[in-house]
């Protein structure tokens, strides 16, 4: 290798490779089977994303790697092809594959993009159901409070009624206890 190019990253092995896609399907796999919402794939994708973009740099780095060896296999003064033709191929070929990577980009960028403004959306809507929920829970505690100091109150006034109707029971008692003494006893002439 020359001193120009820089040196090339330590590439992971195929299996190595292989083991990680493995465990991106089973785990696409087993959130295709419990369901689809829009959250579940956004955290799906959140919760992942870091080992995507490891893997993809990593087959990017495999790629460059692997252009570089092709690059420096390649005779130093290759034969010219006479065929026009080929080299018009080539050309069609090199564009048409720019303009899908362009596509795919684009479309993936979109996606993304997408994805995003839907995951925005969620957290936002999640945000406001939170906030509902903490004002309902705060409106029922009051509530409680509210109901637990009326019962304490009917139970101090029923506890006033009866001592009020013992009250009354008693001064009944002692107005018929008046009542019949001054009946028994003869009246008193004043001279």
């Amino acid at each position: 290798m020359d001193a120009s190019q820089p040196p090339l990253p330590p590439l992971p092995s195929l299996s190595e490779l292989e083991s990680r896609m493995r465990v991106l399907r089973v785990s696409a796999l087993e959130e295709n089977q419990t369901g689809e919402t829009f959250s579940q794939r956004a955290e799906w994708f959140y919760q992942r994303r870091s080992h995507l973009l490891s893997l993809c740099e990593d087959l990017y780095d495999g790629y460059t790697t692997l252009l570089n060896r092709y690059n420096h296999a390649k005779p130093q003064n290759p034969k010219p092809v006479s065929h026009d033709n080929d080299s018009d191929t080539s050309s069609e070929v090199t564009s048409i594959l720019s303009f899908q990577q362009m596509q795919i980009t684009t479309c993936a960028k979109q996606k993304i993009e997408e994805l995003v403004s839907q995951l925005v959306t969620a957290n936002t809507e999640k945000d406001t159901a939170q906030e509902e929920l903490r004002r309902g829970e705060l409106k029922f505690r009051e509530a409680s409070k509210t109901i637990e100091l009326l019962k304490k109150l009917v139970t101090l006034l029923d506890m006033e009624n009866e001592v009020a109707v013992e009250e009354t029971a008693n001064l009944g008692y002692k107005l018929i206890s008046l009542l019949e003494r001054t009946e028994s006893s003869p009246p008193k002439l004043c001279s």
